[in-house]
């Protein structure tokens, strides 16, 4: 493991991921460098060791560790601001605040879809 490349690799799960994702990682002997993925991950992903017991027994392996990791959700002003940033370049007009907070939860149509009435 090659601790350079950690921080690339975290970038680059964060962003094939979703908020509804679940990351699957099996680690083993290289302790150090998954303290230092868990550290770094932690500001991106929440965290669930997965207890031995509960694996598939061929798959059981005392030099391993399972974790289960699924991304921490954007806050909602970072969201709202994101999706009115997005309003206003492309010139759609929200009619109400109820309509952007539907965009905001991914309730309401695309922005770029959305139409504008002037």
């Amino acid at each position: 493991y090659i601790d350079e490349a950690i921080r690339p690799l975290v970038d680059c799960i964060r962003a094939v991921t979703h908020d509804t994702s679940t990351v699957v990682l099996s680690y083993g002997r290289n302790r150090r460098s998954a303290d230092i993925f868990k550290e770094y991950a932690r500001g991106m992903f929440h965290f669930t060791e997965v207890d031995a017991a509960q694996w598939h027994p061929a798959f059981v392996d005392p030099e391993c560790s399972l974790l289960l990791m699924t991304p921490r959700r954007q806050k909602t002003l970072t969201k709202l601001r994101h999706s009115l940033e997005q309003a206003h370049c492309s010139g759609v007009k929200l009619k109400t605040r109820s309509q952007t907070e539907r965009m905001v939860r991914g309730q309401g149509e695309p922005l770029a879809a959305a139409s504008s009435s002037s």
